[in-house]
Formats: C-alpha cells, sequence, structure tokens
C-alpha cells in the first residue's frame, strides 16, 4: 500500500460577493427587525469577525421573497457548474484527468442530501461527469 499524498488542491467560490454590512443590512430590511432585536443581530454580524460573504444568488436574487425549493435551485444552478469547474482544475492542477480517479470521496452533513432530494434541478444534473 503507498502512503495517500494530496496532488492538488482548488478552490471555488460563487460568483456574487458581499461586504458583511451588506448583508446585514439586507437582513435588517428583509426581516424587519424591531430595534431591540436589530441591535443583537448588529453585534452578531459585527463580531463575526466576517468581511464578505460569497453567495449563489445575486442580489436582485435575494430581494424577492421565495420557496426554499426556488432558492435550492437557485443554489443548484450555481454549485454543480462550479463544483464541476473546482474539481477540473484540481485534476488538471495535478497532471490527471478523470478516467485517472478509480474512487472519489466527499462527506457532507446529513442536510446536504435533504436539501438535493428537494432539488428536482439536482436530480438533473447530478449525472454530469467531469470531462477533462
Amino acid at each position: 500500500m503507498s502512503d495517500a499524498t494530496i496532488l492538488s488542491l482548488a478552490t471555488g467560490v460563487p460568483e456574487h460577493h458581499f461586504t458583511q454590512e451588506t448583508v446585514l443590512q439586507h437582513y435588517l430590511a428583509v426581516q424587519g427587525a424591531d430595534q431591540r432585536r436589530g441591535r443583537a443581530v448588529r453585534v452578531i454580524f459585527e463580531r463575526a469577525g466576517i468581511g464578505g460573504r460569497y453567495f449563489a444568488a445575486s442580489a436582485d436574487d435575494h430581494i424577492q421573497t421565495r420557496t426554499t425549493q426556488e432558492r435550492n435551485d437557485i443554489y443548484m444552478r450555481a454549485a454543480v457548474p462550479l463544483g464541476i469547474d473546482t474539481v477540473a482544475r484540481a485534476l488538471a492542477g495535478a497532471g490527471l484527468t478523470a478516467q485517472d480517479v478509480d474512487d472519489f470521496i466527499s462527506i457532507l452533513p446529513p442536510i446536504v442530501q435533504k436539501l438535493r432530494d428537494m432539488s428536482p434541478l439536482y436530480k438533473k444534473t447530478s449525472k454530469i461527469k467531469c470531462a477533462t
């Protein structure tokens, strides 16, 4: 048995980036938080130590009220291509192709599978193979 080795690493983030302050202001506007709750939420956001966040949805998508299913579909439309691109870049960085990989293991929290089960879009795209 040979030792396991990391040959390449690639990361990917969704295209939409918002500052923590922008996210806070949007949250407060959408939730209509009363003054006391608004102060509490502001403290949480300010003490989180996060400068910005990446989102699958655009700012315009966040303005509209959407069902959980609709939000999940937006996420899947961004997540699947992002995942394919990230894996392809990792393989290329290692000088490998998808045909060189015997096993691909991912461990996700159970909620991820529940969200996938809810999404008809995931069922359509989960068969996509990484072609490099």
